[in-house]
């Protein structure tokens, strides 16, 4: 009984002495953290000192060399702009000079076709006023001869046939000449039938055909000059429309490269601000 009091006692003891050692602990801590010396926050001298952060190196070194890049950009589009306006420059020059080519073989070929009606009409108005009345004329006369030479042989066949009546010409005399005097009579029908039949064709066929044909050479002399004049209208429409397409295009690429002067100025006026500005 007396042990076991002891060993009571004890425990007790040891259990008192550890609650003890627990409570010291907390202000053990206290005290050496209120002994350390505080720490002093930096000053913005300090922090001026400092390097720039790593984060803010690499942005500025991109945002340079975009710059640098934007740049290369701007100086390679102004280059295209000007090659693409001495291209547009040149085409406008060519299309001013087909202009002005294709204006003088218009009147060139204006010229020509005057000239061809003209002429046209010229031998329209010989062929009805000239040559048709001598034609007929000649025709009529040749007729007329032909006529007479066939009364002619037929009155001196009559003569002959009545000369030789009489008994005291030889009979194979009168027979030769009264045989010449009938083929000669017999030429002189053919010939008159072969002149009628002449200007019959020459008056009702001949001469309505080739005056038809001057007629027609006169129409399609006005006509080809109507087209003429038609088709070089529609042409030079064409061609305006290229001189007008030609200058449009050279103002457009004269005001883009006036942008892109203004904005290399501009970046460049921002460039020189930026380099000017205190660090």
């Amino acid at each position: 009984m007396p042990n076991l009091l002891k060993l009571l006692v004890a425990a007790t003891t040891a259990l008192i002495l550890l609650g003890l050692c627990s409570a010291c602990g907390p202000h053990r801590r206290a005290n050496a953290a209120a002994a350390a010396p505080a720490e002093q926050p930096a000053t913005k001298a300090e922090k001026a000192d400092e390097p720039a952060a790593p984060d803010q190196a690499d942005d500025a070194a991109k945002k340079a060399k975009e710059e640098a890049k934007q740049a290369r950009e701007r100086q390679r589009k102004l280059a295209r702009l000007d090659h693409d306006l001495e291209v547009a420059r040149l085409r406008l020059s060519r299309a001013q000079l087909a202009l002005e080519h294709a204006e003088a073989q218009f009147e060139e070929s204006v010229s020509n076709a005057e000239t061809d009606l003209e002429l046209a009409r010229v031998r329209l108005q010989d062929f009805t006023e000239v040559q048709v009345p001598q034609r007929t004329a000649w025709s009529e006369l040749g007729l007329q001869r032909s006529e007479d030479g066939l009364k002619h042989a037929r009155e001196e066949l009559e003569q002959l046939e009545l000369m030789y009546n009489e008994e005291q010409f030889a009979d194979q005399t009168k027979e030769i000449v009264l045989e010449r005097a009938r083929r000669q009579l017999q030429r002189s029908e053919r010939d008159a039938e072969l002149r009628r039949k002449d200007q019959e064709r020459l008056i009702e066929v001949e001469l309505p055909l080739q005056t038809i044909d001057h007629e027609r050479a006169v129409q399609n002399a006005e006509r080809g000059l109507a087209q003429l004049a038609r088709g070089r209208a529609a042409e030079q429409i064409d061609q305006r429309v290229g001189v007008l397409g030609a200058e449009a295009e050279i103002v457009r690429l004269e005001n883009e490269r006036a942008d892109l002067m203004e904005e290399i100025a501009e970046a460049a006026r921002a460039q020189t601000e930026q380099t000017a500005a205190p660090k």
